[in-house]
This record gives structure tokens, sequence and C-alpha cells, in this order.
């Protein structure tokens, strides 16, 4: 087989590279194609800029595989279709979002579409009003049958378009895992990540994913809240362009302004000054992780995203912050410092997904902004008793003032990680950890390819 990867964002190789691994070592042509536009340097993802030079795979050509670098998406285009024995392309996203509609007609090889959360179903929106060929090959690889249908489900209530995109006449749905993971993981010495991080030997952390203020314009109440849980207590920006890391302080100026205008906001909105005013905010929630980290003697990590800006105080109470770009993977950032983790505290992040992989339980703080406001984003951020936020034994959920007022209290012993319920949750959402996504992925493949061959 010949197989290329369409690398629009650095970070793509969180779900491509063990499959990129596993292709290498079945002996198959293994190809990573990256979107090198100049313009995308630039803007609130500039970060993520595909570099070829800082590829997993970069320089490994003997091996197979070749990083190839194109300065625009219609150039890449016209070589998926013009070079010959391309069996398949590997993407996050559906070919049409990203394809000219005559190079899509013109491919003749199969379109392999990794799952990468619920945006692999969000997404879809783009494609309303546009004509679903179902002569195009459509491979979609969700990580559970479970995932899928609870997907389907969503789909239904909100975005046809994605049910009809996955059905049975238009895509082969075939659940192989999450390909986040493979054996590579097992080999992390947790030893050198202490010291890769400044973390002193020995010691374990509490990893906190701050809250990714983004100034929703969907929702005013959401708006304001955020707001008030965040945003007014941001002192600092992160610089996103490509190559250029850290943080910038706000000068007194903006600081100022920006504090009129965000309390402008806030003051209207009854639920929004609640939480400012009786302290149920991102700064009150670090001060009870800090409180607990001295208690348990566990070193307190922040491992923001760098497109979003988070509170001052979270700058302060924290031992360590790690800058991340993103440019690291095979293994990320985060999956080394899961390694010496001994709790994850997120606001419903899908990093659930690689904490509970990685077997580190992890605590849900319930945020207040659209995903828990709006209706169609409820459905991706259920707290109800057995759902993908909220799974006694593995992921535990709290309000924030839950949070905020039993947190200080708290032994790390109260939230240790039960492994029949972390198997359920695994069976549930992830799935299995041997064989790894990778090689069901190539099992599932070579298999069409064998019938394909056998039926001419």
């Amino acid at each position: 087989m010949h197989i290329v990867f369409f690398i629009r964002r650095m970070n793509d190789y969180r779900a491509f590279s063990t499959l990129v691994n596993k292709g290498l070592e079945k002996g198959h042509t293994v190809e990573c194609w990256h979107l090198c536009d100049p313009a995308n340097k630039q803007g609130g993802k500039g970060y993520l800029y595909p570099d070829p030079a800082n590829s997993p795979f970069a320089g490994k050509q003997r091996r197979g595989v070749s990083v190839v670098a194109f300065d625009s998406m219609e150039k890449m285009s016209e070589a998926a279709c013009s070079t010959p024995g391309i069996t398949h392309i590997v993407t996050l996203c559906p070919p049409e979002m990203i394809i000219r509609e005559q190079d899509l007609e013109r491919f003749g090889g199969y379109w392999c579409i990794i799952m990468h959360g619920p945006d692999s179903f969000k997404e879809t929106g783009r494609l309303v009003g546009r004509t679903i060929d179902p002569g195009v090959k459509r491979i979609f690889f969700p990580y559970t049958r479970h995932f899928f249908d609870w997907g389907i489900e969503f789909s239904e209530k909100f975005l046809p378009v994605a049910k009809t995109y996955f059905s049975e006449t238009n895509t082969l749905v075939i659940p192989v895992g999450c390909t986040m993971f493979d054996e590579r993981l097992d080999a992390i010495d947790p030893e050198e990540v202490r010291r890769k991080y400044g973390i002193p030997e020995g010691k374990n952390i509490v990893l906190y994913l701050p809250y990714a203020f983004g100034k929703s314009k969907k929702n005013r109440k959401s708006r304001s809240w955020q707001h008030a849980f965040s945003g007014i207590h941001v002192q600092r920006v992160a610089r996103r362009a490509f190559n250029d890391g850290g943080y910038r302080p706000l000068s007194f100026t903006e600081r100022f302004s920006k504090y009129i205008s965000e309390l402008s906001r806030i003051l209207p909105d009854r639920q929004a000054r609640t939480t400012l005013f009786r302290g149920w905010h991102e700064p009150a929630v670090i001060d009870a992780l800090r409180v607990f980290c001295n208690a348990n003697d566990l070193v307190l990590v922040v491992k923001p995203r760098r497109k979003f800006d988070f509170s001052e105080a979270v700058h302060r109470k924290a031992d360590i912050i790690i800058d991340d770009d993103e440019s690291r993977q095979y293994p990320s950032k985060l999956q080394e410092l899961f390694s010496v983790a001994s709790l994850t505290v997120a606001l419903f992040s899908t990093a659930a997904i690689e904490s509970v992989h990685q077997h580190v339980p992890m605590l849900n703080i319930e945020s207040m902004d659209d995903r828990f406001l709006g209706t169609e984003q409820r459905h991706w951020h259920p707290n109800h008793e057995g759902s993908f936020y909220s799974f006694p034994g593995v992921v535990r959920n709290f309000t924030i003032h839950e949070f905020i007022r039993r947190m200080p209290a708290a032994s790390i012993r109260d939230f240790a990680m039960e492994p029949g319920k972390r198997r359920e949750y695994m069976d549930r959402f992830i799935g299995d950890e041997k064989p790894c996504a990778a090689e069901k992925f190539y099992c599932e493949l070579e298999r069409i390819m064998r019938e394909q061959a056998k039926n001419g």
C-alpha cells in the first residue's frame, strides 16, 4: 500500500504518528504531506504551522517515509490525483472540506478519516448544502461503536448532514480505537520526564489544564460568564505566531481598559455576577488546588494550550507552567507529563481520553459557558453519572463551588482509579489497548484490499 497523510497543522500528528510508524513497520510506502502556506504562520493558530523539520519522522526517508511540503492546498490536491500508485489518503476531516470537487472525483483510492473527538461530527456542518457523492471511497475510523453512536445521536438532533455523511451508503465505518496511543507510551521514562521539566526527583504531579477562555460569540450569557470566571483575571497573553513563544504581560493601561470592558459585560448578567462576587472563578479554583497539592506533597504543573489565555492567579500559584506549541509529538509533552501524574484536573476537556488511557484519574469541573448552556454543546458535555465527564472511579465530576469547597481537605487517595471502572470507560469511549488502534487500522485496510483484489 502507498499511504499519504495530510498534515495541515503540526498537532495532526497526535492522531497520525502511530499510524505512520505502524505503516513503516509493515513495509508500506508512507508519505506525510505538509500544508506549508506561509500565511498560516500568523494568526491565533500560527504556532501550529507544520514545519517539516518538526515532523516526528523528518530525516527518516530511508525507512520508506518521505516528508513533503506544499505551499497551497490546491497543489496538494492536484498532487493527490496526479501521483501514481497512491492507494489511501489519511485525513482528520472529510475530504470534501479540503479537496476541490473535481480532484475528489479524480482520485480513485480510499479516503481514511480518523476520528478526533466530537469535532469529527460537528465539523460536517460545513457540508450542509453540498452533494455527498456515494461513489467516493470513504472509511471513517471512530474510537468505539458507542462513541460513534453518541455522534449519530447528536446528528439526529442537531446536524442531519452528519448522519447522512456517515451512513452506510456514503461511508464505511470501522471502529479501531484511539490512534493517539501505542506501545511507545510504555517506553516513556518517568525520571527522564522529571529531569526534563524540572520536577523534583521522585515527586508526582497534579496536572491542571486551565479553562479555555475563548470569548464565545454564540451565547451572551456564556460570554458574560467566561469573563467572570477567567477573562477579567487575565493579565498576560500568549504569543501565538509561529516560532514566537512565551507570554506578553499587558500594560497597566491595557489591563485597566480590559477590566472596565469586561466588568461592563459581567454586571448585567446575574450568573456572571454570582460567579465573580462569590468567588466561583479560576483564581479560587487554583487556590484550592494549591492547598490540595501542598497537603498531599504533589507538584502543581499547569499545561495550557497556547491558543487560550488564562488567569494570572494560575501563573502565580503553579509550581511549573509548560509552554507547549504542540510541535513535539510522539510522544507529546502532555503524554510525557501523564507518566508522572497522580491526578488531572480540567474543565470539560477531551484530554480525559489521554488521562484515563495513561491510568491517571481525572476531576472534571463543570463550566457554565456555552458548553453547559447551549443545547447542542450540552450533548457533548454531559454530567450525568456514567457519562464521558462523570464516570465514578475514573472521571469524577464537580461543580465549581463544590471543587473550591472540597479540594483543600481532600486526599489523593480519595481519587484513586478503579481498574474495573477504567476498563468500562475504555470499552465505551476509547477502545482496546492491545492490539493498538494502528494495528487494527492496517489489518482492516489489508482486509479490504484483499477483498478488492479477489473481487477484481
